[in-house]
């Protein structure tokens, strides 16, 4: 089910680029101040999240539903908010908190 929503916001992306950004607005946080927070950010996120998932979590389908949703929302979300920091100017933030909103009516209706 995960393959799904991975395949489906892939989709939801590229016409989103297109529409909302302009060819210069193809800035990256890598390329620009917050490059650093991003990688720690994002690196944390990920420690975090494995060993939340080797310690604590047991493998029953409950809890997993809720650290994929958990995992994604932090991970979406910390992206969304360097990109409206650090990128100003662009409207790449948008891109991002839409896709937000869609895996997570993606979990709602399809993995609850």
């Amino acid at each position: 089910m995960l393959s799904l929503l991975i395949i489906l916001l892939v989709l939801i992306q590229i016409p989103l680029k297109r529409y909302l950004l302009e060819e210069e607005d193809e800035e990256k946080i890598t390329d620009s101040k917050g490059r650093t927070l991003y990688w720690w950010g994002s690196g944390t996120i990920g420690v975090f999240a494995i060993a939340l998932c080797i310690f604590v979590l047991d493998i029953t389908n409950d809890y997993m539903k809720w650290f994929w949703l958990s995992f994604f929302v932090a991970a979406k979300g910390f992206h969304a908010i360097l990109e409206w920091k650090y990128l100003k100017g662009s409207r790449q933030y948008l891109i991002s908190l839409i896709l937000l909103a869609v895996g997570i009516v993606y979990f709602y209706l399809v993995i609850w």
